[in-house]
Protein backbone atom coordinates (compact mmCIF):
# COMPACT_ATOMS: atom_id res chain seq x y z
CA UNK A 1 0.00 0.00 0.00
CA UNK A 2 1.48 3.34 -0.76
CA UNK A 3 2.17 6.06 1.50
CA UNK A 4 1.88 9.72 0.13
CA UNK A 5 2.73 12.49 2.69
CA UNK A 6 2.30 16.17 1.49
CA UNK A 7 4.80 19.30 3.21
CA UNK A 8 4.45 22.80 3.24
CA UNK A 9 5.12 25.25 6.28
CA UNK A 10 2.76 25.35 8.93
CA UNK A 11 0.88 22.05 7.94
CA UNK A 12 -2.32 24.20 8.19
CA UNK A 13 -2.99 25.08 4.44
CA UNK A 14 -1.30 24.13 1.55
CA UNK A 15 -0.23 20.31 2.38
CA UNK A 16 -3.56 19.71 4.59
CA UNK A 17 -5.30 20.43 1.89
CA UNK A 18 -3.66 18.74 -0.21
CA UNK A 19 -4.24 15.42 1.58
CA UNK A 20 -7.71 16.11 1.88
CA UNK A 21 -8.11 16.35 -1.57
CA UNK A 22 -6.15 13.73 -2.08
CA UNK A 23 -7.84 11.33 0.64
CA UNK A 24 -11.51 12.71 -1.42
CA UNK A 25 -10.12 12.25 -5.27
CA UNK A 26 -7.94 9.42 -4.98
CA UNK A 27 -8.25 7.88 -2.02
CA UNK A 28 -8.89 4.24 -1.30
CA UNK A 29 -8.30 1.31 1.34
CA UNK A 30 -4.93 0.85 -0.05
CA UNK A 31 -3.47 3.92 -0.22
CA UNK A 32 -2.57 6.39 2.93
CA UNK A 33 -2.23 10.21 2.98
CA UNK A 34 -0.27 11.81 5.33
CA UNK A 35 0.40 15.68 5.92
CA UNK A 36 3.22 17.65 7.79
CA UNK A 37 5.05 21.38 7.73
CA UNK A 38 8.52 21.76 8.05
CA UNK A 39 7.89 24.53 10.66
CA UNK A 40 4.50 22.79 12.08
CA UNK A 41 2.94 23.44 15.73
CA UNK A 42 1.72 20.02 16.79
CA UNK A 43 -2.14 20.02 17.05
CA UNK A 44 -3.80 23.12 15.20
CA UNK A 45 -6.65 23.21 13.12
CA UNK A 46 -6.50 24.08 9.75
CA UNK A 47 -8.07 27.72 9.26
CA UNK A 48 -11.62 28.13 8.33
CA UNK A 49 -10.99 29.15 4.49
CA UNK A 50 -8.67 25.91 4.45
CA UNK A 51 -11.78 24.31 5.29
CA UNK A 52 -14.02 26.15 3.24
CA UNK A 53 -11.77 25.77 -0.11
CA UNK A 54 -11.29 21.98 0.50
CA UNK A 55 -14.94 21.36 1.07
CA UNK A 56 -15.70 22.83 -2.40
CA UNK A 57 -14.36 19.82 -3.85
CA UNK A 58 -15.03 17.25 -1.48
CA UNK A 59 -11.87 17.71 0.91
CA UNK A 60 -12.84 17.35 4.79
CA UNK A 61 -10.29 19.02 7.06
CA UNK A 62 -12.62 19.50 10.19
CA UNK A 63 -10.50 16.81 11.78
CA UNK A 64 -7.07 18.26 10.73
CA UNK A 65 -4.66 18.33 13.38
CA UNK A 66 -0.93 19.83 12.25
CA UNK A 67 2.27 18.00 12.84
CA UNK A 68 5.94 18.73 11.92
CA UNK A 69 7.63 16.94 9.19
CA UNK A 70 9.51 14.32 10.93
CA UNK A 71 12.41 11.65 9.80
CA UNK A 72 9.80 9.29 10.76
CA UNK A 73 7.47 10.14 8.84
CA UNK A 74 9.93 10.45 5.62
CA UNK A 75 11.04 6.81 6.08
CA UNK A 76 7.35 5.41 6.19
CA UNK A 77 6.36 7.52 2.94
CA UNK A 78 6.79 6.40 -0.38
CA UNK A 79 6.17 9.86 -2.17
CA UNK A 80 7.25 13.10 -0.66
CA UNK A 81 5.27 16.06 -2.06
CA UNK A 82 6.47 19.30 -1.23
CA UNK A 83 5.21 23.29 -1.91
CA UNK A 84 8.16 25.03 -2.37
CA UNK A 85 12.05 24.73 -2.92
CA UNK A 86 12.61 26.21 0.35
CA UNK A 87 10.84 22.90 1.72
CA UNK A 88 12.70 20.50 -0.24
CA UNK A 89 15.82 22.08 1.62
CA UNK A 90 14.40 22.03 4.70
CA UNK A 91 13.60 18.30 4.38
CA UNK A 92 17.21 17.43 2.81
CA UNK A 93 18.79 19.65 5.65
CA UNK A 94 16.31 17.40 8.03
CA UNK A 95 16.80 14.00 6.72
CA UNK A 96 19.36 13.28 4.13
CA UNK A 97 18.72 9.54 3.92
CA UNK A 98 14.93 10.81 2.15
CA UNK A 99 15.55 13.57 0.66
CA UNK A 100 16.33 11.82 -3.04
CA UNK A 101 12.32 11.01 -2.46
CA UNK A 102 10.98 14.40 -2.15
CA UNK A 103 9.68 16.32 -5.26
CA UNK A 104 7.43 19.29 -6.04
CA UNK A 105 3.72 18.73 -5.72
CA UNK A 106 3.47 20.29 -8.94
CA UNK A 107 5.44 18.20 -11.76
CA UNK A 108 5.91 21.09 -14.08
CA UNK A 109 8.52 22.40 -10.73
CA UNK A 110 6.05 25.31 -9.78
CA UNK A 111 5.59 26.15 -6.34
CA UNK A 112 2.45 26.36 -4.59
CA UNK A 113 2.26 30.06 -2.28
CA UNK A 114 1.09 29.73 0.84
CA UNK A 115 -2.42 31.59 1.19
CA UNK A 116 -2.42 31.85 5.20
CA UNK A 117 -4.16 35.21 6.61
CA UNK A 118 -5.01 35.72 2.89
CA UNK A 119 -8.76 36.07 1.74
CA UNK A 120 -10.56 32.97 0.91
CA UNK A 121 -10.34 33.34 -2.90
CA UNK A 122 -6.69 33.00 -2.68
CA UNK A 123 -7.14 29.68 -0.69
CA UNK A 124 -9.42 28.74 -3.38
CA UNK A 125 -6.64 29.93 -6.28
CA UNK A 126 -4.07 27.68 -4.41
CA UNK A 127 -6.41 24.87 -4.07
CA UNK A 128 -7.19 24.92 -7.79
CA UNK A 129 -3.34 24.27 -8.29
CA UNK A 130 -3.20 21.66 -5.29
CA UNK A 131 -5.89 19.99 -7.20
CA UNK A 132 -4.47 19.85 -10.47
CA UNK A 133 -0.95 18.92 -9.04
CA UNK A 134 -2.96 16.01 -7.55
CA UNK A 135 -4.21 15.06 -10.36
CA UNK A 136 -0.95 15.37 -12.42
CA UNK A 137 0.65 13.23 -9.71
CA UNK A 138 -2.22 10.70 -8.66
CA UNK A 139 -0.62 8.11 -11.52
CA UNK A 140 2.56 7.87 -9.79
CA UNK A 141 1.21 6.11 -6.86
CA UNK A 142 -1.66 4.66 -8.35
CA UNK A 143 0.60 2.61 -10.79
CA UNK A 144 1.83 1.08 -7.17
CA UNK A 145 -1.34 -0.49 -5.83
Amino acid sequence: MPSVLFVCTGNLCRSAMAEAIARAAHGGPDVRFASAGTWASAGQPAPPEAMTAAADVGGDLTAHSSQPVTASLLARADFVYAMTRRHLREIARLAPDHAGKVELLDPAGAEIDDPYGRPLAEYRRCRTLIAAALDARAGEWLATR
